[in-house]
């Protein structure tokens, strides 16, 4: 049997005598992204180091994501700049010890799904996904769905309108609901328009450190909650808000049951080009900071380096509150153009926007297009006139045909 690595170490390179030293780290660091992890001898955390100046240097870390999340990756890069600004003070090791392992935190969880503590959440779960789970269908002729999915992809950024957002905060507070259910609901609602589907599963991450102990933890704590809405296209953005609202109340009460189990309890058939129950996923990041900005790094100027080409998901919306607006993260599988995507989120903002202006309009109603994709849907596609003679009959025109290509099928 394999014995698994316990060991860690860096791998460094120096690129300084390279022609294009940052071209070079990019690939490295992408080669590096999509080389795959032997769980059952690991290493399950990878990290390299690329000088490429005297004063500038690139650090890839990897780590599997049956052993991190989110948060994990939070907790990892913030320790890091903690330990540099110790060892630039020669100061001692500032951590203080953890008082429970992730190990221990797994032992509970399984302690749990054995002696029945979770039988309720599942009953709940697998009341709301049963029957027939809707697939969502494809709303793009981009490119053909491969058997077996590739996890290639790509992301794009943008901040929705101030104007959408502020008036978003203001309706989802009016309502008694919150700003993630409202974005949810958004998404629905762009998704309903794409499809006409109304019965759709929408995947949302949890951080699931509920417990102060959990907060330093690295360690695959979060979950991950299916939702089902269905609905249908005469209920107005407030109705769907509402009834999104107590599906997102019933999931948050029922969060413990883990989405692995319940996935083999559905016992659903294995297709390898999808994910099961869901392609999308919606989240609102508010609560975890990828680099530590306000932390004291003597003068060190970090930021992140490039972005990853992978794509778990056909699309993950990241909407993430900055001040006053709503940016949103959309990554996407290679399944999607850009422009197709970039598309989408123009879509998004102008619904968003119609939203602000009519949340009691049908949700069938609610405009989402530009006036420019409006008037070539209204005057464009119907702009069928062609030229034909006016002094000749159909009759006189097809006698003319004959003549031409008398062996042809009339």
């Amino acid at each position: 049997m394999p014995v698994l690595k316990s060991w860690f170490g860096i791998a460094r390179k120096d690129l300084r005598g390279e022609p294009n030293g940052e071209a070079l780290a990019k690939q490295l660091s992408e080669a590096e992204a999509f080389m795959p992890c032997d769980l059952a001898v690991g290493p399950l955390l990878r990290a390299n180091l690329y000088q490429i100046s005297d004063t500038k240097w690139v650090l890839v870390y990897m780590m599997h994501p049956i052993i991190s999340d989110g948060w994990s990756m939070s907790v990892l890069t913030n320790e890091l700049f903690l330990f540099y600004n110790s060892y630039i003070k020669g100061e001692a090791n500032p951590l203080s010890p953890l008082r429970i392992q992730y190990k221990d935190y797994a032992g509970w969880q399984q302690e749990q799904l054995k002696n029945g503590a979770l039988n309720r959440d599942k009953e709940y779960w697998l009341k709301q996904l049963e029957g027939e789970l809707p697939v969502l269908v494809p709303f793009s002729g981009d490119k053909v769905r491969l058997a077996v999915k590739t996890f290639n992809g790509g992301m794009i950024s943008r901040t929705l309108s101030k104007g959408g957002s502020k008036g978003l905060k203001t309706l989802v507070l009016e309502r008694g609901s919150t700003l993630f259910t409202g974005l949810l609901t958004l998404v629905n609602t762009l998704l309903y328009r794409y499809t006409d589907q109304t019965d759709i599963i929408l995947g949302t991450p949890l951080a699931g450190r509920d417990h102060a102990d959990l907060e330093n933890q690295i360690g695959l704590y979060g979950n991950t909650l299916p939702l089902r809405m269905r609905f249908k296209g005469e209920d107005s953005y407030l109705e769907l808000l509402e009834n999104i609202k107590e599906i997102v109340l019933g999931a948050d009460e029922h969060q413990m049951y883990p989405f692995d189990e319940l996935v083999n309890d559905l016992n659903l058939p294995h297709d390898m080009s999808r994910n099961a129950l869901f392609d999308v996923i919606v989240a609102l990041q508010n609560n975890e900071t990828i680099f530590a900005e306000l932390q004291d790094l003597n003068a060190l100027n970090v930021k992140a380096y490039g972005e990853s080409p992978t794509s778990q998901f056909d699309l993950y919306f990241t909407f993430k509150e900055v001040r006053e607006e709503i940016q949103v993260l959309i990554t996407y599988s290679d399944i999607y153009h850009k422009n197709t995507i970039e598309r989408l989120a123009d879509h998004l903002d102008y619904l968003l926007v119609s939203i602000i202006q009519h949340p009691e309009k049908s949700i069938n109603q609610l405009n989402y297009l530009s006036e420019g994709e409006k008037q070539q849907l209204l005057t464009g596609f119907n702009n069928t006139t062609v030229y034909y003679p006016k002094d000749k009959t159909i009759v006189d025109l097809f006698e003319e045909q004959v003549i031409k290509t008398p062996n042809n099928i009339a």
